[in-house]
């Protein structure tokens, strides 16, 4: 039978380790498909066929799209009307609306905003269960802060002339008209919003530009934004309150309290450098992926040397001395910054998997199936072993695998959990969890482990006996 997803991925988060039966029963499935969601902690879920069930309790149709969930764990989504859209919001089923837009929730889960329509050209929002004031012919592109205190969307109106024109609408002031916003967002504390357009960038008001080409990220309170741009054959960038002028700028990456950016400068030698924070490193005839840690502590990027030479990886500054002719796959840096991981690929040999610099294991060929521990101690990876795949982790082989997903260490990097493709989930050195007939639904979100890695808990359903969806947690031994 086939599943019809709805999940969200599981976030890490306040993460539920006591297990629940979250719906009872097996769905109707008259209309053919079926599905299952599950809130980030796992503690709600919704079990969806021809009727849709929260707990107990019967929601007012199938949902249409990825049902969310509120912190207090109620279910947030929009189902089918006679001629529109309705939005469910956990206790309160919305009056029926044009707009097919879906809900948003703020990244708190305290605050749900949709586009509403009254009518034909009379958009309008609902902000926390209110309707804000004004309609416009169209709006889109609703966001609210991170805690759920501001909003922004965009909106459509025709102007004296009779030209369509677009308004970034904040906080329920309208702003100028502007042709093709995009990008509206807050910054990770709310304070700040911004926009684009196609020439110039708007950030607490202010417009910069206009420019050929223009794009921004928003950092925390005294911070201020990284903006870059182009004018007139040349780049500049403005991070940390300082300008500079280069002949190209590319992979711009900000960390994600918007303290430290790094991004690839071309000057007009042809020579390409990465600059970090007010660093340029060492110059290469060309720079492949960049990648940086969430809190900007780690940059490694991809380099050639030469036009024509091979590829290495650097770490800050510090060149690695492995090289490889074709490219390098999947560059990763572990959450925290504490390691990181990549493919290296050549011409004639089999790719190579490099850990913190240091090469994988001889006479096994690394697949993309690779997961680098929280702390970045710890690599686990699928390889090829005379046609055999083996989940290798801490770099000892283990169990022989089928086709995998949801790789995830513990934090610890101690434990491995993963899910088989159509099948259950295992955990290293233990044998298949106990299932009571559950089978681990695909795409519902990877494995989460305890704090102390030693729990490990998923979504499954079980179609007979206890029958419904359930939040497991099995112990890690």
């Amino acid at each position: 039978m086939a599943f019809g997803i709805l999940a969200l991925l599981l976030a890490q988060e306040n993460v539920s380790f006591e297990p629940k039966l979250l719906v009872r029963g097996v769905p109707n499935t008259n209309s053919g498909g079926w599905g299952i969601a599950v809130s980030p902690d796992g503690r709600s879920g919704v079990l969806s066929g021809s009727e849709a069930f929260w707990g107990d309790i019967k929601l007012p149709g199938t949902p249409m799209d990825v049902v969310q969930f509120l912190a207090d764990g109620r279910p947030v989504a929009r189902f089918a009307g006679q001629n529109g859209w309705r939005i469910f919001t956990g206790t309160e089923v919305s009056a029926e609306v044009v707009s097919p837009k879906p809900a948003v929730l703020s990244r708190n889960r305290q605050v749900v905003g949709y586009i509403s329509a009254s009518g034909k050209e009379s958009y309008g929002a609902v902000i926390a269960g209110k309707a804000v004031e004004g309609t416009y012919l169209d709006a889109w592109d609703l966001v609210l802060s991170p805690d759920g205190k501001r909003w922004a969307m965009v909106v459509r109106e025709r102007g004296a002339d009779k030209t369509l024109y677009d308004h970034a609408v904040v906080d329920g002031v309208k702003g100028p008209p502007i042709r093709g916003i995009s990008k509206l967002q807050f910054s990770d504390d709310g304070s700040s919003v911004g926009y684009a357009s196609q020439t110039t960038a708007v950030i607490d008001g202010e417009t910069h530009g206009p420019f050929t080409h223009v794009d921004f990220a928003l950092g925390h309170t005294g911070v201020g934004p990284t903006l870059w741009w182009r004018q007139k054959g040349k780049w500049s960038i403005l991070t940390g309150g300082k300008s500079r002028e280069y002949d190209r700028i590319d992979k711009v990456r900000v960390s994600e309290d918007g303290r430290v950016a790094a991004f690839v400068a071309v000057t007009a030698d042809g020579k390409s450098r990465v600059v970090i924070g007010d660093k340029e490193g060492p110059a290469y005839a060309e720079i492949g992926d960049l990648v940086m840690s969430r809190d900007g502590k780690r940059v490694l990027y991809a380099a050639k040397e030469d036009p024509g030479g091979r590829w290495l990886v650097v770490d800050g500054d510090r060149p690695e001395s492995a090289r490889f002719g074709l490219r390098i796959d999947r560059l990763t840096v572990a959450p925290g910054g504490g390691g990181y991981a990549y493919l290296g690929v050549t011409f004639k040999e089999p790719s190579v998997l490099m850990a913190n610099g240091v090469r994988g294991p001889a006479g096994v060929l690394p697949t993309h199936e690779f997961v680098v521990s929280p702390d970045g101690k710890t690599l686990a990876f699928v390889g090829l072993m005379k046609s055999e795949r083996i989940l290798y982790h801490a770099g000892k082989p283990g169990n022989k695998v089928g086709e995998i997903n949801s790789l995830t260490l513990s934090a610890d990097g101690k434990a491995v959990a993963y899910r088989l493709q159509n099948s259950g989930m295992f955990v290293n050195r233990t044998q298949q969890l106990p299932e009571d007939n559950l089978t681990v639904v695909n795409r519902v979100g990877p494995p989460v482990f305890s704090p102390d890695g030693k729990k490990v808990a998923y979504a499954a359903f079980n179609s007979g006996g206890n029958r419904g969806l359930h939040w497991k947690v099995a112990p890690v031994k």
